[in-house]
């Protein structure tokens, strides 16, 4: 590099850490809008796109709690469908997705979420409440899959009262 192209980038860094910044103070004082913005500033002006997956976490999180479930959405399968990003936030794009998709009423899109994780990261960050939604919802069907689910969660889930409850109902 140059030394304009050398202060350029390292002027970027700065400005986007910066709005980094920026963009968390406003939603610890809980002005989500404003975070919104920022976060969205952060993006338009950010060189390298594929790096901005925590940003589009915290984005897809202020907007899901905004109530712009769809763009919301639309984040998340950035981070977990593009990859650039870390293995971590692309688990925990994979939940919280998820996790959004269930609370929104759509319930087998949020199943299809929690097996791509599976499949994705089958002992990951987020493999018991994956597999505990799972048997959830295969709950007294007795099929391969649902047996599967159900062992899988005993063994990660060894001592733990509510999933051994759970099993027991569950169980055909």
């Amino acid at each position: 590099l140059s030394a304009g192209q050398r202060e350029l980038v390292l002027g970027e860094a700065a400005y986007l850490r910066q709005l980094a910044d920026q963009m968390d103070e406003q939603i610890t004082k809980g002005q989500l809008t404003e975070a919104a913005k920022i976060g969205r500033r952060y993006l338009s002006v950010s060189s390298n796109p594929g790096r901005c997956s925590g940003i589009k976490l915290k984005l897809a999180a202020v907007s899901a709690r905004s109530g712009s479930t769809e763009e919301a959405l639309r984040l998340y399968r950035e981070v977990a469908h593009h990859g650039r990003a870390h293995d971590m936030e692309r688990q925990n794009a994979f939940a919280f997705m998820a996790r959004l998709q269930n609370r929104t009423g759509q319930r087998d899109e949020a199943l299809a979420t929690w097996r791509l994780l599976l499949r994705n990261y089958p002992r990951g960050l987020h493999e018991r409440e994956a597999l505990r939604e799972l048997v959830r919802a295969t709950c007294g069907i007795d099929d391969q899959e649902s047996r599967s689910l159900r062992s899988r969660l005993a063994e990660r889930s060894r001592d733990d009262r509510n999933i051994e409850q759970l099993l027991h109902r569950c169980t055909p």
